[in-house]
């Protein structure tokens, strides 16, 4: 059981919330709640040197041929994705310092409820338990966002994603029941399943609606059920011609809109586009079959924004911060991006090399951030202040020792391999920031109404609108004709028909 240790410390720290509610005048509750965080992420570079850690639950039997054992492993790709869990969650607790004392237990709940089921998901060795996993992260996330969303159009949205998340649910499950079919089959179904949970192919949140969400939700809420299935993605196992090619095609789309947009935005818009634009980067590793390079991707999907506070907060040297942070993305030797450049130096697809612009451009996006004000002015208190800082420099911290050895598998081995991506990719940046921000730089509004509906995949949502209602159409057409006056006429020649196609297809004749 030393594999759910930092499970079983964040339950113990949730329980211990609900009861500390039971005492009058109880003011300790964020403290009690970052004490739990710290314990658990500091059981995890325990973990850290126990690595390879593997557990299999008892088989259970429901039936014949429904025989399963859960399985959790803790390896040199599940090991990062949970750290950076976890240490998302110690900083977002150390960020929120100024509600320490105001704010009661419940404030602090959700985080520790979700972590702890983002940890399992991140742990899962197997289809059917990342299954179980993905089913508790979206019952808990939903749950969570619809009690924190007084708008009725925040639940809507909610409410629309959580059908994408059982889409890709289903995917998975598919994968596992016709796993006989063969390997690349099963591949196919995998990226499909976690792609469409990573928000590729569903509807992207509009200005409005994002924004919305970027005030009332919890960045740990956000990024959780993206690490669940990033942890599925870096174990995917690569996807042959022609199939790669198409799906690194329909990657590539949502991947421009995404960079585009960062690019392109003003101060008060969302940054959802960090997120989106990095899973592409993933998909096109897993694509590529660089599950190295996919880890690294997740790596900065989930850290990466993360840097923006500590340059944004720091006047004085907030440029020297803000390039530290862009090298540290970048992908040069010695950083957690490193291995993310393989996809370019051992590239299976030339389609690949679309993607090198796409990660410059959220490079540059990324730099014109950092430069600028921070929201909200830290508090007052030099207490405050001191703990806030500490918030902030957590997960750069992370990033930054990720890259220095705090996991071998990303350590670099060949540093001829990053460098002329890493280089490119700075290059790039630099071009696209003084281009695009040296100025307002505006699409026109009908070229960004094409842009949104070609490159956002607008036109799957449109195709699959006209499809439904033709089929409905259709429905109602022959519901017409069989409740009609001659509806039984019109049922028995209905039933010759298709006995006339079972005779002619059905038995060869």
């Amino acid at each position: 059981m030393l594999l759910f240790l930092p499970v079983v410390v964040l339950v113990f720290t949730l329980a211990a919330l609900g009861a500390s509610n039971l005492q009058r005048r109880f003011r300790s509750s964020w403290l009690l709640a970052l004490a739990g965080a710290s314990l658990a992420w500091v059981s995890l570079l325990f973990l850290r040197l126990q690595l390879p850690l593997k557990l299999s639950f008892p088989a259970w039997w429901a039936g014949e041929g429904l025989e399963y054992s859960a399985t959790f492993v803790l390896d040199s790709l599940s090991w990062p994705l949970a750290f950076a869990v976890s240490s998302l969650l110690v900083a977002s607790l150390l960020g929120q310092v100024r509600e320490a004392v105001t704010a009661s237990w419940v404030t602090w709940a959700p985080g520790l409820t979700i972590t702890s089921a983002g940890l399992l998901a991140a742990l899962s060795g197997d289809l059917l338990t990342f299954l179980f996993t993905w089913t508790l992260v979206d019952v808990l996330a939903t749950a969570l966002q619809l009690s924190r969303l007084p708008r009725p159009e925040g639940r809507q949205l909610v409410l629309r994603r959580i059908t994408i998340l059982l889409l890709g649910s289903s995917f998975l499950l598919a994968a596992w029941m016709f796993s006989f079919y063969g390997q690349e089959f099963t591949a196919i179904l995998i990226f499909i399943s976690g792609s469409l949970r990573l928000g590729l192919w569903g509807p992207l949140p509009s200005r409005k609606e994002s924004a919305s969400l970027e005030s009332d939700w919890p960045p740990i809420m956000l990024l959780v059920p993206w690490a669940a299935s990033l942890a599925l993605l870096v174990r995917a196992d690569p996807i042959a011609e022609p199939a790669r090619s198409a799906l690194m095609l329909l990657a590539f789309l949502p991947a421009a809109y995404a960079a585009i947009t960062w690019l392109l935005t003003t101060d008060k818009d969302p940054s959802f586009q960090w997120e989106l634009g990095q899973a592409s980067l993933v998909a096109a590793a897993v694509l590529a079959g660089q599950g190295q390079a996919a880890l690294a991707f997740s790596l900065l999907l989930l850290l990466g924004r993360g840097l923006l506070p500590l340059a944004q907060y720091s006047q004085r040297f907030r440029f020297l911060l803000a390039g530290f942070g862009i090298v540290l993305l970048s992908g040069l030797p010695f950083t957690a991006g490193y291995w993310g450049t393989a996809i370019y130096a051992n590239w299976a697809s030339p389609l690949v090399f679309a993607f090198l612009p796409i990660q410059a451009a959220l490079l540059a996006g990324w730099f014109a951030r950092a430069l600028r004000d921070p929201a909200a002015p830290l508090p007052p208190e030099p207490w405050m202040r001191t703990i806030q800082w500490l918030g902030y420099a957590t997960l750069p911290i992370a990033l930054f020792f990720f890259g220095l050895g705090l996991l071998p598998s990303l350590a670099p081995e060949d540093p001829a391999l990053a460098w002329w991506p890493a280089a490119a990719t700075l290059a790039g940046a630099a071009f696209f920031y003084l281009v695009f921000r040296s100025g307002k730089s505006q699409l026109h509004p009908r070229a960004q109404f094409a842009f949104d509906l070609v490159f956002s995949l607008r036109w799957i949502h449109l195709l699959m609108a006209s499809l439904m209602r033709g089929l409905s159409w259709s429905l109602n057409f022959l519901s017409s004709l069989f409740e009609g006056p001659a509806g039984v006429l019109w049922a028995l020649l209905f039933i010759a028909f298709l006995l006339s196609l079972a005779s002619q297809y059905g038995l060869g004749s």
